[in-house]
């Protein structure tokens, strides 16, 4: 009966966020209320006792929001300075074959993001890395999601184990009569190590079929013949990927604690897999690929403008060079402001990815007029764009 009021808050926001679908800052005071009305009246916890805990509470939240600071100023970072494209120039020319790109980017480099800040940043910056590459929006989703199996319990440098973990075990009566009892443990810090150790043996033992799991998912339900024997077909990379991840992984964890294994581990995956992918070694003799775009259901697809603007046959892409066609179809302002940003970074290239400098120049002098003129609610910028370029010759 203890057991299953303790679990009733967890219980309750779970049903809220995942099954009646309530945005979090409405779910999680509903799930304070009762916890609160729980710890009074059935445990008789005392109101001081309360509030100490709701305090600290909020500076272990405060903790996790200064690491979702870098984590966002990373993502950020990578968006406005380019290094989105370069990363995404850097994947594309490896492999032709979605089911190759989805376990380098989505699985290695999604894993060492996921190491370096977490909290949803994989998924925010393999997810659009993977739609400019061709993937339906649905289908980069759930690569850059199902991935996060393994990495996640040592993300942002280890912070579920090392504030989870250890914030949420430390002090405990129970906890120290178990260190007491144990002749390999002698210190709290020892206990957090061990079982940082245990949870990546966990994860690897199921881990390093994740690549091939995703791979499957992906020709199954977003291939044309929706085939899960297309899938098998890059077995041996798939497991190659998986074992270069979890086995550093699961050694870093034992050797060196929890802030290394994904961080790390994701990085020497990222490379090995790459130096074996480039000579198509263990890569099938076959090309996977997307059916044609036309044909795609619209639950494949984003309701979000990005997706009218960027994901149809006639797109830009405001991080790659993407042919530019005639027909634009930017009806608002902001995207003409974002086009004219990028051109002031120098962002908007050739086919040979320069620019002459008087070219350069009249075109960085149109962007920065039009981006000036934004709040005037001037949005011309592909018809400047249109008068200087051909429409052949239009990159960015």
């Amino acid at each position: 009966m203890d057991a299953l009021i303790a679990i009733t808050p967890l219980a309750l926001v779970f049903m809220l966020l995942v099954l009646w679908q309530w945005p979090a800052k409405h779910a999680m005071p509903v799930g304070l209320f009762v916890t609160v009305i729980i710890a009074i009246f059935y445990w008789q916890v005392s109101p001081a006792h309360i509030l100490a805990a709701g305090i600290e509470g909020l500076i272990i939240a405060a903790n996790v929001l200064y690491i979702i600071l870098g984590a966002l100023l990373l993502l950020f970072t990578l968006v406005h300075s380019g290094a989105v494209s370069t990363i995404r120039d850097t994947f594309a020319p490896i492999s032709p074959d979605p089911r190759i790109q989805a376990i380098i980017i989505a699985w290695t480099f999604g894993a060492f993001i996921e190491g370096a800040s977490g909290f949803g940043t994989p998924a925010a910056i393999a997810g659009p890395l993977l739609v400019v590459l061709g993937f339906p929006p649905l289908a980069a989703v759930m690569c850059a999601l199902v991935i996060q199996s393994t990495p996640v319990s040592f993300g942002a440098v280890g912070t579920p184990i090392l504030v989870g973990v250890h914030d949420g075990l430390s002090g405990q009566s129970l906890v120290n009569s178990y260190i007491a009892t144990q002749t390999n443990l002698n210190t709290f810090d020892e206990l957090i190590f061990n079982i940082g150790g245990q949870v990546a043996v966990i994860h690897a033992l199921t881990g390093f079929v994740i690549p091939l799991f995703v791979v499957c998912l992906l020709t199954r339900y977003f291939g044309v013949n929706k085939s899960w024997r297309e899938g098998l077909e890059v077995w041996r990379f798939a497991l190659f990927a998986g074992i270069a991840f979890t086995i550093p992984y699961v050694l870093l964890a034992l050797y060196l604690g929890p802030e290394f294994p994904s961080l790390i581990g994701g990085l020497f995956a990222l490379a090995v897999t790459v130096i074996v992918a480039r000579p198509g070694i263990f890569l099938p003799k076959t090309h996977w690929h997307f059916p044609e775009q036309q044909h795609w259901p619209q639950n494949w697809l984003s309701n979000a403008s990005f997706n009218q603007t960027f994901i149809n046959n006639e797109r830009l892409t405001l991080e790659g060079r993407v042919p530019l066609y005639p027909d634009w179809g930017i009806t608002d302002h902001h995207t003409s402001a974002r086009i004219a940003i990028q051109i002031l970074s120098g962002r908007f290239r050739d086919h040979n990815s320069t620019l002459a400098g008087d070219r350069n120049t009249s075109l960085n002098q149109s962007a920065l007029s039009t981006g000036c003129c934004f709040y005037s609610r001037c949005a011309d910028l592909p018809a400047v764009i249109q008068d200087k370029y051909p429409a052949d010759d239009r990159h960015i």
